[in-house]
């Protein structure tokens, strides 16, 4: 059995014992929150023995659970950093991954990717209008790039390697001053060696797409930042396709139902 005090102590903030019962910052009872997560994970995934144990320490959310619960509690962006950090951290643990050891990066990597990979559920309709305005905006699964790649879920872990490794002080001085923001991070601009750099999964992976561009000295740094901006769309389609529509000046009714679904489903 599991013993993971980080998510453990981070959920304590949220919830009061009043004797034996446990009482969200909603007012709910762990029964009545549990049957609320599982109403919105469309029946299936969570019970109340479930919760229990997370919140005993003895389990761990899945990231859609967690995201569910924050969800219900309508926490802050900053909440749900801590909440998701401290996950993370057991995840780690789980992984017998730490700070010291040689795959800390590809297991950050790993929980990075899989905590953001949720299925994005869309009427048929906006299913149709998504893909028109993915072929825009983004390359197609299995499309190969100019760096002999396929645009696929494995070349995320194939960046990683390369973001982390040292290249020549050719790419090392020139791989500053990059735009990398992303839709999970605040993190957005890179700066002069690694050490000073986010090192989460994703911007390790666009690391490592910068500096495979750098050592062809094929691009400028503006076609360079072109060429990211796309794998950044690839990464988290729906934040671009989101993105894509807020920054229409017009909408017909279909791009207003696609916006509404997509909303729904961050």
């Amino acid at each position: 059995m599991g013993n993971y005090l980080h998510l453990k102590d981070v959920i304590a903030k949220y919830y009061i014992r009043d004797g034996n019962r446990v009482v969200f910052r909603n007012n709910t009872s762990l029964n009545q929150m549990a049957l609320k997560m599982w109403d919105k994970l469309h029946f299936s995934e969570i019970d109340s023995s479930v919760l229990s144990k997370v919140i005993n320490g003895t389990r761990l959310f899945t990231f859609k659970q967690l995201k569910t619960f924050c969800d219900i509690l309508e926490l802050s962006k900053k909440e749900r950093r801590s909440l998701f950090n401290a996950l993370i951290k057991d995840k780690l643990g789980e992984m017998n991954a730490t700070e010291n050891t040689d795959n800390i990066h590809l297991a950050l990597a790993k929980i990075s990717y899989s905590s953001h990979q949720n299925t994005i559920k869309l009427s048929n309709k906006s299913k149709r209008l998504f893909e028109e305005i993915m072929a825009i905006i983004a390359p197609r699964l299995n499309q190969k790039s100019k760096l002999g790649v396929k645009y696929s879920a494995s070349c995320y872990y194939h960046f990683i390697t390369k973001g982390v490794y040292k290249y020549n002080s050719f790419v090392e001085n020139k791989f500053a001053n990059f735009d990398v923001a992303i839709p999970i991070c605040d993190f957005n601009k890179t700066v002069k060696g690694l050490e000073n750099n986010c090192k989460c999964g994703y911007h390790l992976a666009l690391y490592g797409i910068i500096k495979e561009y750098l050592k062809k000295r094929i691009f400028t740094h503006e076609r360079i930042q072109n060429k990211l901006n796309r794998w950044v769309s690839f990464f988290f389609p729906k934040y671009a396709a989101l993105s894509y529509l807020e920054n229409l000046d017009t909408l017909s009714s279909d791009s207003k139902l696609l916006l509404k679904e997509l909303r729904a489903s961050i």
